[in-house]
């Protein structure tokens, strides 16, 4: 149990300070702030509430719900990212509420990056999407069986 209560200050740590992140890094106050300030600390924030949902869900042992919010974050804060660094972009999704497709971002992050950082941004976000959709496999993980097995 105090192996389980360091690893959990560790990560209490951690959203602790990207919390003092984003507080830091808002713009205060928020007039004159352009779309691509606010689209990306909007969506770094969203990605911030997904991790500390998943958080308290893994605590609770809701392990296989955990997944769905783990891509809501990873793909909130990818947005960010390319926001922050496209103002044209940022403006079509802040002021028309244009929603931004991956592959658009996997595209960028492929000429930002490399194609080495792309490649691991598309095989998490594959792994990801088979383990959040209702996918056959997805769905039955939630299923233990009599002799405490799970499906993997």
């Amino acid at each position: 149990m105090a192996e389980f209560d360091d690893y959990m200050a560790v990560i209490h740590s951690a959203l602790v300070l990207i919390a003092l992140g984003l507080e830091h890094e808002s713009p205060h106050p928020w007039d004159g702030t352009f779309a691509n300030e606010f689209g990306a600390i909007a969506c770094f924030s969203r990605s911030h509430g997904s991790l500390r949902a998943a958080t308290a869900l893994a605590v609770s042992g809701y392990y296989t719900d955990v997944e769905p919010l783990l891509r809501s974050a990873y793909e909130s804060a990818s947005l960010g990212r390319m926001l922050a660094k496209q103002p044209e972009l940022a403006d079509k999704w802040l002021l028309q509420n244009e929603w931004t497709p991956d592959r658009i971002v996997r595209r960028w992050v492929e000429e930002e990056r490399g194609p080495g950082e792309a490649d691991a941004y598309a095989a998490y976000y594959r792994q990801a999407s088979n383990a959040t959709h209702p996918t056959a496999q997805a769905a039955l993980r939630s299923i233990a069986f009599d002799d405490g097995s799970w499906v993997e």
